[in-house]
């Protein structure tokens, strides 16, 4: 392996003071200034495969994939026009070593002037996300919810209609690439994406154009995001977005064949939500996917629907499920949602499109723990006196979003007019309901069939925990 690079002095951080932001941008314009003279001697078609090899190379097997991708990036942007040599992966190693002396300013700056909860929230968009390996059971839940389920005719109709490719020969090229990109350097033809014509070459036109990045693409974006002052090192890549590199040529590479499995799901949902049926159609996919699942209770006497209840209750809303136990109630409102801002932060956080649908999933809970309490259900064997716990079960995963701190500055903020006396706060309910992705819900519907458990059981379980 390459030997580390040694710093000098003055750029070293041994003070324990917070850095300044003057700091903080003169040791992140040192860094990039060398990642732009070791990279910019490499064309990205010859240094992207070399680090996507590292990423599957055993001997490599704790590089951290955000910086390889950052490098990759990097090197788009800082790439002259008359390349030095070819690289080695020994120069992939090198590019990632030059990070380490510097980060610390960027990462110090963040914590002590917005606190480690943003820290962590910056780190989680940054390289959690990355990091995440993907089951057969989230492929059969994108198949489930997306091609086999027929109840999003109209948006199916509709992206073909706009993006030019439907949502199955979306899913098969998701897994064509995947496959394709099994190689050793994460490079492949086109032809993989065409093989058995399974898909016509007007859908894999689209598919790449809405998938796929030039480097001059990946170098105009990292460009402008790198230029964010708190967060030089906490940028999101772009393959999250588009996980696949044109080469040209019919030349496709991809760093990370996990990030090709997540673009089935969540590209899928990127483009669909600005058509026109979003809102009548995946919502309600959303209700029948957790129905199907809560019906896999094996310790619940009764599962009624919102709409049942609404019948009694109105003009009030109702959550959409209400699941009794014997010993215990559960309250399930669905929202068809999960975090799509690119930013983690307060502004972000708020404004995001999944911040006021939980919110309104929170009011829709009390409502009808407040209604229970009050005996409205009781026509349907839901007595009041038992604890209850709510659940707001979200299509996609929310950072952070059950902590308390995520609550109390951002849900309660969009939802505390409607959050007033008598439903909130609520004697009934005085556990705060949590945020669960539809994966999430899955593992804890398993976890109360094996445990014979009741869902205030193990919320007060957690709790106790303190973690």
């Amino acid at each position: 392996m390459t030997k580390q690079r040694r710093i000098p002095k003055r750029d070293r951080i041994d003070a324990p003071v917070p850095p300044t932001l003057a700091l903080v941008r003169g040791r992140a314009t040192k860094a990039y200034s060398l990642l732009r003279r070791h990279l910019g001697r490499f064309r990205p078609i010859h240094y992207a495969p070399h680090a996507a090899a590292v990423l599957r190379t055993k001997e490599f097997t704790d590089a951290p994939i955000h910086r390889v991708l950052h490098t990759i990036e990097a090197n788009c942007a800082y790439a002259n026009s008359m390349p030095a040599r070819l690289p080695t992966p020994a120069d992939v190693i090198l590019a990632m070593q030059l990070y380490a002396p510097y980060e610390d300013a960027v990462q110090s700056y963040t914590v002590s002037r917005r606190g480690l909860l943003h820290f962590a929230m910056h780190m989680t968009r940054h390289q959690v996300e990355l990091h995440y390996q993907h089951s057969i059971e989230d492929v059969a839940r994108t198949w489930n919810l997306f091609v086999r389920a027929d109840r999003i005719n109209r948006l199916k109709k509709e992206m073909q209609s706009e993006y030019a490719i439907s949502i199955l020969q979306w899913m098969q090229l998701c897994l064509l690439g995947a496959c394709g990109a099994t190689t050793a350097d994460g490079r492949f033809s086109r032809r993989a994406l065409e093989w058995g014509s399974l898909v016509p070459p007007s859908a894999i036109d689209s598919f790449m154009r809405l998938s796929a990045q030039n480097p001059k693409d990946i170098a105009a974006n990292f460009l402008s995001e790198s230029s964010r002052p708190e967060s030089y090192w906490l940028i999101r890549s772009q393959f999250l977005g588009t996980p696949l590199m044109d080469c040209g040529q019919n030349r496709i590479l991809a760093p990370s064949v996990e990030l090709i499995w997540r673009h089935s799901w969540h590209g899928i949902y990127r483009l669909i939500r600005s058509c026109p049926s979003f809102s009548d159609e995946f919502g309600p996919m959303i209700e029948w996917y957790v129905r199907r699942v809560l019906s896999c209770t094996t310790g619940a006497t009764a599962i009624i629907a919102g709409g049942e209840i609404e019948k009694l209750v109105a003009p009030r809303r109702s959550c959409d499920f209400v699941v009794d136990f014997p010993s215990a109630t559960l309250l399930v409102e669905c929202k068809g949602v999960t975090f799509t801002n690119r930013w983690l932060d307060e502004d972000g956080i708020l404004n995001d499109n999944s911040t006021g649908k939980v919110g309104d999933a929170m009011v829709q809970l009390y409502s009808t723990a407040n209604d229970i309490a009050e005996g409205r259900l009781a026509w349907a064997g839901v007595a009041p006196g038992k604890p209850m716990v709510g659940v707001v079960a979200t299509f996609g995963d929310i950072p952070f979003v059950n902590s308390d701190r995520y609550f109390d500055t951002f849900i309660f903020r969009r939802a505390e007019q409607a959050l007033q006396r008598p439903i909130y706060p609520s004697a009934a309910m005085s556990r705060r309901p949590i945020v669960l992705s539809l994966a999430s819900l899955e593992l804890l519907i398993m976890l109360l069939n094996a445990l014979g458990e009741t869902p205030v059981t193990l919320y007060d379980q957690k709790a106790a925990e303190s973690y």
